[in-house]
């Protein structure tokens, strides 16, 4: 009878030792996958923000060569068809031609106190 309660009693402590062991197995691939998990939305978030400063570089960098397409534009267009003797203040950066002061068919009655157009001012 003893000898059967001392064989039930070591299968018992090598039966517990058996399950931790697994147990401690599953626990370590759990916190080694919420680490990959973690690592990889942290590589995520780096890589997004990558992309969208490149994106956003290249839509400012079409933007520029839209708008100095434009104002090389405006420039032949407004030499073209304009005295040479116009200042270069007619020119605005932002697209704009002419401005009243220099074409006599954008000046307004009255006279404005700024020199604007249906365009917009002459800076």
């Amino acid at each position: 009878m003893l000898e059967q309660v001392l064989t039930r009693y070591i299968e018992a402590i090598i039966f517990q030792a058996v399950a931790e062991n697994m147990s401690s197995e599953q626990s370590a691939r759990m916190v080694a996958m919420k680490s990959a998990s973690d690592n990889a939305e942290t590589l995520i978030d780096e890589l997004t923000l990558v992309y969208n400063k490149n994106r956003q570089a290249g839509i400012t960098k079409e933007i520029s060569e839209s708008s100095a397409a434009q104002r090389r534009y405006n420039r032949a267009m407004c030499a073209a068809f304009l005295p040479s003797s116009l200042e270069e203040g007619c020119l605005r950066s932002s697209g704009v031609v002419l401005c009243a002061d220099h074409h006599p068919r954008l000046r307004r009655t009255p006279p404005q106190t700024r020199r604007e157009t249906e365009f917009g001012t002459c800076s």
